[in-house]
């Protein structure tokens, strides 16, 4: 795959993010999303709230929103955990992000949002829709265990 084996700082990123500490993943998917997310199209941001509400003391770990609009709108949460967790943590992970996500979802009404959660350099996608569906869509096999 051409971002983890293509720029330099992302091969080593990739690295760091095998040794087992949060913010080593964390580091690595801002990065990868610095490629995929043009910064002039749209931000990237770290330790977001996922509503407006001034008494939420959740923080996503990042956020990615398009650029121009009056009221940004979020695309993507992304939850990240370190690369040796049992699959407690992993449950947990994703607990978060898609709660994250449904909050977001009926705040802003918006048909869909969605979440990322990543351990170490595997991640896992889904398309969140208005928790009548209750689990999301997963895309994709299950590379997060």
């Amino acid at each position: 795959m051409y971002l983890l084996i293509g720029p330099m700082h992302l091969e080593d990123l990739w690295e760091a993010a095998q040794g087992g500490l949060e913010h080593t993943t964390t580091a690595l998917w801002e990065n990868i999303f610095a490629e995929v997310f043009p910064f002039k199209k749209y931000s990237v941001a770290s330790q977001q709230p996922p509503t407006a509400d001034v008494n939420d003391k959740r923080r996503i770990d990042l956020v990615v929103r398009p650029l121009g609009n009056r009221r940004p709108r979020a695309v993507l949460f992304m939850e990240a955990n370190k690369s040796r967790v049992v699959a407690a943590a992993i449950d947990e992970c994703e607990r978060q992000a898609l709660t994250a996500c449904w909050g977001y979802l009926l705040e802003y009404n918006v048909p869909a949002v969605w979440a990322m959660t990543c351990v170490g350099s595997k991640a896992r996608l889904r398309v969140c829709q208005h928790p009548g569906n209750s689990k999301g869509q997963l895309l994709g096999p299950d590379t997060s265990r």
